[in-house]
């Protein structure tokens, strides 16, 4: 029997995956009989109304599942075409209760026009009431059109199945969510990648960079048991009282979350063993700063060092130490790791950014072990990010110690040795000529925003984690209350507190400027704004003034850097 599947029209590329992976979740056969990514409604042919039932019961990504009663690319085409395949169907609804509902893509249609051809389906001969709430059968009307057209190029009439399970959007929404910070990922596509690396009852799902535990939120919804680790402890550890069990108390899936537990995923405590049933992640893509894993920068062996007695790695304010790590070989370690620890058919989803251009080619990741089984993107303005999702080869067997292509990413001291896409981040992704011709040409003057001594950035106390989205930066400790413009040009977004605001170059460089870190409290009292949004400026002039005695007298809540560590700044 044919099907029909109204989408949503958003993360497009992410609506077949999530379906095919449903189905093979629960060992259904399906076939796209008609899809597009330029359209909401596509047919599928399935086995019976059971298996649509089932398949359509946990999708993000679609509104409803419906029993496709005809099609045609006029009305007289599609009354054809119902009378052709389902007149002996109709005795089955003659006395049910049952509503007409009108979707249309593209176009519209008034009111009076709908009523007419509703009432233009009597043929069938439904004596029942009808009622516009809990009606026994819906029966809906799909007209496509194409853009700027006032008729329908395809017209659907189908028969309601089941709803999807959409609805749980709200319930998830970082809105409403307890603990989160800024690299907190959407709800929907959290839920959506769960659903695709098919997370279900009876399996275990891990995510290495769980920060506020968006994926293992979304996999515990649905049914799985969820592991989380992060190398930032403050993230694991939480604040004021609230971390990611916080979340997991809200939404009443505690008994789902095995744990969460400081670690690098080069350096992580699990026994050698194949136990996982699904790997999700978003890792850091590098760009705010060079990425880092656990070790010292040559790679040795140091010994422990002891203070008052107890080393200092045991010490609860211990920062272990870290070296450069390059993007292509975090990509590949997670790879490793998932080859070495999921189990026959599991499945790895990984973030992973790139540009939009397609002269500017960034690998994606291979694994002898794995086949790409879905590729979903999700573009922003000059760069994309794609969720990479393998499935865990039958039979093949990985030796458990590194690989020789391992060792050959630990070429290059600086940052952008290591990460050609962040390299590319700031070249603005353009081709080499135009980089080329724009270093050849007049440099671009540029000055401090604020007077004050740079610290590594490594320690400033960023709970919210704004520094992994915005792009690469510095930290400063202020000594003047006056934050300037660092080059010519105009003033972006203003926050309502005044405490950040984003700056764009003449030669298309945006700053991101943030003073603090928990300011919430202050409502405005310590900033003060210049500027305005959308304002020229030339390099120099004044956009905000900050009131440092203010901050100074409320320094236990907003230092935005760890004095434990000014020393060896």
């Amino acid at each position: 029997m044919d099907y029909f599947i109204r989408f949503v029209q958003i993360h497009e590329t992410f609506r077949k995956p999530e379906i095919q992976a449903l189905a093979t979740l629960a060992n259904i056969s399906v076939e796209f009989l008609v899809y597009s990514e330029e359209s909401p409604y596509s047919t599928i042919r399935l086995q019976s109304e059971a298996a649509a039932r089932t398949l359509i019961s946990r999708s993000i990504s679609s509104k409803a599942i419906y029993e496709l009663w005809g099609s045609g690319t006029s009305y007289d085409e599609l009354n054809e075409d119902i009378i052709r395949k389902t007149s002996s169907q109709w005795h089955l609804y003659q006395s049910c209760s049952f509503r007409f509902e009108f979707d249309t893509f593209h176009g519209s249609r008034p009111l009076p026009e709908q009523k007419k051809i509703i009432e233009s389906f009597k043929y069938m001969g439904f004596s029942g009431p009808i009622k516009m709430r809990d009606a026994e059968q819906i029966f809906a009307i799909f007209e496509e059109y194409n853009f700027g057209s006032t008729t329908p190029r395809r017209i659907y009439l189908a028969r309601l199945i089941a709803p999807s399970q959409r609805h749980v959007l709200h319930k998830f929404s970082l809105k409403t969510r307890e603990y989160i910070n800024t690299t907190s990922m959407d709800s929907e596509l959290a839920l959506l990648a769960a659903n695709i690396t098919m997370a279900a009852p009876n399996k275990v799902f891990y995510d290495p960079f769980v920060g506020t535990g968006s994926f293992p939120i979304a996999c515990s919804h649905f049914g799985a048991m969820t592991i989380g680790s992060d190398i930032d402890g403050r993230m694991v550890r939480g604040k004021n009282g609230k971390d990611i069990k916080t979340n997991f108390r809200q939404y009443h899936l505690l008994d789902q979350y095995l744990d969460g537990f400081i670690s690098d995923l080069t350096h992580n405590p699990f026994r050698a063993g194949r136990f996982l049933d699904g790997i999700i992640c978003d890792p850091p893509y590098g760009v705010r700063e060079g990425l880092k894993v656990l070790g010292t920068k040559d790679g040795s062996v140091k010994g422990a060092v002891y203070i008052n007695g107890k080393a200092a790695y045991l010490q609860d304010d211990h920062i272990p130490p870290k070296r450069a790590y390059s993007l292509e070989a975090m990509l590949d370690d997670i790879l490793n790791f998932a080859a070495v620890s999921l189990v026959d058919n599991g499945r790895v989803s990984i973030w992973m950014p790139t540009a939009n251009d397609e002269d500017v080619e960034l690998r994606i990741p291979s694994h002898a072990a794995f086949e790409l089984v879905a590729t979903c993107i999700q573009v922003f303005n000059k760069w994309s990010r794609r969720l990479l999702t393998y499935e865990r080869l039958p039979g093949i067997q990985i030796d458990y110690g590194p690989t020789k292509q391992k060792a050959q990413y630990q070429v290059g001291s600086s940052a952008d040795d290591l990460n050609s896409f962040r390299k590319r981040y700031f070249e603005g992704f353009k081709a080499p000529d135009a980089i080329f011709a724009e270093k050849s040409s007049d440099s671009n003057d540029t000055i401090a925003l604020v007077s004050g001594g740079i610290i590594n950035i490594e320690y400033a106390l960023s709970p919210f984690g704004i520094y992994e989205i915005v792009g690469d930066g510095i930290a400063i400790k202020p000594s003047d209350a006056k934050i300037v413009a660092p080059y010519e040009g105009t003033i972006g977004r203003i926050f309502k507190i005044n405490h950040a605001f984003s700056m764009e170059s003449d030669w298309e460089i945006e700053l991101f400027i943030q003073f603090g870190v928990l300011y919430l409290e202050l409502k405005r009292a310590g900033f003060k704004r210049i500027a305005e949004e959308g304002q020229r400026i030339k390099m120099g002039n004044l956009i905000v003034e900050v009131d440092l005695a203010l901050l100074e007298k409320e320094k236990s809540t907003f230092d935005t850097y760890d004095d434990q560590h000014e020393e060896e700044l």
